[in-house]
């Protein structure tokens, strides 16, 4: 903060009692008032609450307001020691001297008179030099008042500073001789110097001269009666010609300021970021000046996002969330400050989620909430809080808004400890292709090669106990023949028959029709009088070339066996009539349909036809469908589902999955019966989509397995 210097001193007094003022006459310059600090557009880093800021300057009528040059000039007659016998006339100047602001750019001098003058302290601005040189007047001698002005004019001209205020303040308890003391009055008044003069007595002549003196400089005359009124009176002089001075910040009531030796000073109430303050100077002669500064405060400013954390992984079904936290700037405010600024000049906070343009957020006692809406993956939230002062503060939080991962299911089966198809006796019949289309080519080589190998390597992987069948049609005739009951039941139902169906697979040609329907409805024959667990597992490279109608025939499977057809449609090419005309058959049974392009496909899709089917639902929406033993994995959205599984009888089991968690359901089936039990692991993130149309529970009745 740079130093406050009071303008010229100027003696007007404030109403002491026993004693009386006269007004200046003609002004001697203009009225100047100045806001030294804060300077212009100066900002204030607070870096703790404060609830005001000092404001500080200067205003005078005699010349610059930055510096003062005051001599006081004493006089040390030896009538003193009648008229001021304790010596107030000392401590009253002593008084003055440690009132003026310490920070004024002051310089002080002192010159002692009675009948010569004596410079006993020349311009310094060291107040206890200045102090220690007025406790040293003497009493004694008679008055020359004109030599005490003169030797103060030379002490100006020695060390009076460019552009200064230079004041004379006069004090003496008696008159003089005239002529001198007048031609000394207008040697000052050439030099532009002001004198005050200040008169203990009741001398009438005394009066008139150090009236006309003071007048005649632009300066003040003061009249004290009672000695013991001296120190009063030295420290209420209105120094400068200025009465006072008033600021009003922002608009608000003016208020008062500390006025001594051209100097003025308060602390004064402020708002965060611009503030504007005024300062209003009234003379003694009534005139009025001005001078604004505007000035800005600023304070620490730190925002905090709260709410949500940052690297939260958000998995709500919608992605528009709330943002919330607060705006620091002091953490020691008293609570009425806080009343009457909640803010603490804070102006708006803003939200921003990547790239998207920002927007306003509610900002309420420092804390603020807006909702924003997130982008699938990473969101980068940035809130910015802008006060008054234009400062910024950012904070930053990294979220991930995305559907809740994928948990995993797989469904396996055991019995007596050993990897089975099902968990109940299970019979299967393969319904095989040999129409003369099989010889049709795939990747170069004919489609019975491919799925006759196809049919031999699966053999290595069934279960010994799984009963198998093998029937065939179009094998026997030619297609010209048109014979559409060629269908043959190579191998009947057995649990050690593999080495016959080997050689079955491997001595049939394809020749003639496809016969769908004639080929279906023999299987229901085919499984005899086993009821346990029963489907049929039709390969074909096309549709029903007899005119029957294979749909209606699995569904009389269906409904007089409760035997599911699910159906491979291998290397049908784009032809979706084909397609769906096969599918209608498997959907007729409540079977599968599965499609296979090449030899790779055809292997996996008579593995997931060949155990014992499952569906997986949510209430009564289809989620996934599977086969035991098969191995599968599905990917399903976490929560709670029912396993139905097609063994005989039925089983319904409840199975609860979590958000990127993997289950395995494991069935198991020995001599003491069926039993289950679950194991978890935790999988990697993956989408989820809902699939499957909703598909109705099974009429049959069911057992649960808890």
């Amino acid at each position: 903060m740079r130093g406050v210097v009071a303008g010229a001193l100027f003696t007007g007094l404030l109403g002491i009692a026993g004693f009386a003022a006269a007004g200046p006459a003609e002004p001697v310059g203009e009225l100047e008032v100045e806001i030294y600090e804060p300077a212009p557009e100066a900002r204030l880093r607070m870096q703790r609450f404060e609830p005001d800021v000092l404001i500080e300057g200067g205003a005078s009528i005699f010349g610059g307001v930055r510096q003062l040059d005051l001599f006081l000039v004493m006089d040390s007659s030896k009538s003193l020691l009648r008229t001021d016998a304790r010596d107030h006339r000392v401590e009253g100047a002593v008084g003055l001297v440690a009132s003026l602001p310490e920070k004024s750019d002051l310089q002080i001098g002192v010159v002692d008179f009675d009948r010569k003058a004596k410079l006993v302290q020349p311009l310094t601005s060291d107040r206890r030099q200045v102090t220690a040189a007025l406790r040293g007047l003497d009493r004694k001698g008679s008055t020359n008042l004109a030599a005490g002005i003169q030797s103060a004019l030379a002490g100006f001209e020695a060390g009076a500073r460019p552009g200064s205020s230079r004041v004379i303040l006069l004090f003496t308890d008696g008159k003089s001789n005239e002529d001198k003391a007048r031609a000394a009055m207008r040697e000052a008044r050439a030099a532009g110097v002001a004198i005050h003069t200040l008169l203990l007595g009741s001398d009438e002549d005394g009066q008139l001269l150090l009236d006309d003196i003071a007048s005649g400089t632009g300066g003040s005359f003061i009249h004290v009666t009672d000695p013991a009124e001296l120190p009063a009176a030295f420290l209420n002089l209105r120094t400068t010609g200025v009465e006072t001075v008033t600021l009003r910040v922002n608009g608000g009531a003016p208020i008062p300021t500390e006025l001594s030796g051209g100097a003025f000073s308060t602390r004064v109430p402020y708002q965060m970021g611009a503030n504007t303050v005024v300062a209003t100077a009234t003379s003694l002669d009534g005139r009025l000046r001005q001078q604004s500064v505007t000035f800005y405060v600023e304070s620490p400013l730190r925002i905090v996002i709260e709410d949500p954390l940052d690297g939260a992984l958000l998995e709500e079904p919608t992605r528009e969330i709330h943002v919330a936290g607060q705006v620091v700037t002091f953490d020691d405010v008293p609570e009425e400050h806080r009343m009457a600024h909640p803010n603490l000049g804070v102006q708006m906070v803003t939200l921003q989620v990547n790239d998207l343009p920002p927007f306003l957020a509610q900002l309420e006692r420092g804390r603020f909430r807006g909702r924003v809406l997130l982008e699938e993956g990473e969101n980068h939230i940035v809130a910015t809080a802008t006060n008054t002062a234009g400062q910024t503060a950012m904070a930053a939080i990294t979220l991930t808004a995305r559907p809740p991962g994928c948990a995993e299911l797989e469904v396996r089966a055991e019995r007596d400890g050993e990897p089975a198809l099902s968990i109940s006796d299970r019979a299967v019949e393969i319904v095989f292709d040999a129409s003369n289309s099989m010889w049709a080519r795939i990747d170069g080589q004919p489609k019975i090669s491919i799925a006759k190998h196809s049919l031999q390597a699966l053999l290595d992987w069934m279960p010994a106990d799984l009963r198998l069948a093998l029937r065939v049609y179009g094998h026997q005739h030619s297609r010209e023949k048109k014979d559409c009951q060629d269908s043959q039941l190579l191998v009947g139902f057995g649990a050690g028959n593999r080495t016959q169906v080997r050689q079955s697979i491997a001595g049939f040609q394809p020749r003639g029709q496809t016969p769908l329907a004639y080929s279906l409805s023999q299987t229901a024959s085919d499984f005899g009088a086993f009821r346990g667990e029963r489907a049929v597992v039709l390969v074909t490279d096309g549709i029903e070339s007899c005119g029957g109608d294979p749909v209606q025939a699995a569904r009389d499977l269906q409904r007089d066996g409760d035997v599911p057809v699910h159906v491979i449609g291998f290397g049908l090419g784009g032809d979706a009539t084909d397609t769906g005309s096969l599918r209608a058959i498997a959907e007729a049974s409540g079977g599968r349909y599965m499609s296979a392009r090449n030899a790779e496909e055809l292997r996996d899709a008579l593995r997931d036809t060949i155990g014992t089917a499952f569906r997986v639902l949510r209430e009564q929406e289809l989620m996934a469908s599977g086969t035991l033993g098969a191995r599968q994995r599905f990917r399903l959205p976490a929560g709670s589902y029912m396993v139905h599984v097609d063994s005989e009888p039925p089983q319904q089991l409840r199975v609860t999955l979590g958000a990127e968690e993997g289950t395995t359901l494991l069935l198991r089936r020995d001599d003491s019966g069926l039993s289950r039990s679950e194991s978890r692991w935790a999988v990697g993130y993956a989408h989820c989509e809902e699939r499957g149309p909703a598909m109705s529970l099974p009429a049959a009745p069911a057992h649960t397995v808890d």
